[in-house]
């Protein structure tokens, strides 16, 4: 599911992609270094994917791999060269462009971004974690028209994912749509219940349409669910 809010962009591995070129263990050595990272053992995962490197250098998935372990260690420059060769490797490599787009998203370089996730598109035009990373580039560029279209676009494709709804409720909220920013936001809660920042729209959305006790409870459920949100407890304290 998706993540809205912060800088929070999704990032797809790849693993046991058989390409022209890599050997059996280099294609064994990636396969297990993506195991390991998707357990959260970094080293572990950087070690084999280097281990992929060193049997197939010219191997484009362990180098996007080894690019992905940066991003998550926080080495931006690191994840930007070794994603980039990757793309060197492999021009028409959607992963990679999401991924690229992922560390632009945290250089908050927004038009660079938006052209990663574009190209990514361009290849794989049913791509949904791209197509939702393009929503969040856009919408964090204040790009309200195109982030609007972005999310309206994605829920067309899958309107069973909620933070699409999410983020078309909160532009809708923006423009003082109330009654359609609800209807959106009312269905991101549906289909994630565990999501605080949705009730917490939902209780704005709510409160614009003086639903005052239907609003305090979608509040109350946002403080429970992250009782560290000042912004739910806040809201809740002042109704």
């Amino acid at each position: 599911m998706f993540r809205p809010g912060g800088w929070l962009a999704l990032l797809s591995l790849t693993s046991c992609v058989t390409v022209p070129g890599p050997s059996t263990d280099a294609i064994r050595f990636n396969a297990l270094g993506a195991e390991r990272l998707e357990q959260g053992d970094l080293e572990r995962a950087k070690r084999l994917f280097r281990l992929a490197v060193e049997h197939a250098p010219y191997y484009p998935e362990a180098h996007h791999n080894l690019g992905v372990v940066a991003l998550r260690l926080g080495d931006l420059d690191e994840a930007k060269s070794t994603i980039i060769k990757a793309l060197h490797l492999k021009e028409d490599f959607a992963i990679a462009h999401n991924s690229l787009g992922i560390v632009y998203l945290q250089e908050r370089s927004l038009g660079k971004a938006q052209s990663a996730f574009r190209r990514a598109l361009a290849i794989r035009p049913s791509y949904t974690e791209a197509r939702y990373n393009l929503c969040l580039s856009l919408m964090h560029a204040r790009n309200r028209a195109e982030a609007k279209e972005c999310y309206a676009t994605l829920i067309e494709i899958n309107d069973r994912i909620a933070d699409p709804h999410l983020g078309l409720c909160s532009l809708l909220l923006e423009d003082g749509l109330s009654e359609k920013a609800l209807e959106h936001c009312t269905r991101a809660v549906e289909l994630d219940p565990g999501l605080a920042q949705a009730f917490h729209q939902l209780g704005l959305a709510r409160l614009r349409l003086h639903q005052l006790p239907e609003a305090r409870e979608a509040f109350a459920e946002c403080a429970r669910l992250d009782p560290a949100r000042a912004d739910c407890l806040q809201s809740l304290e002042s109704r």
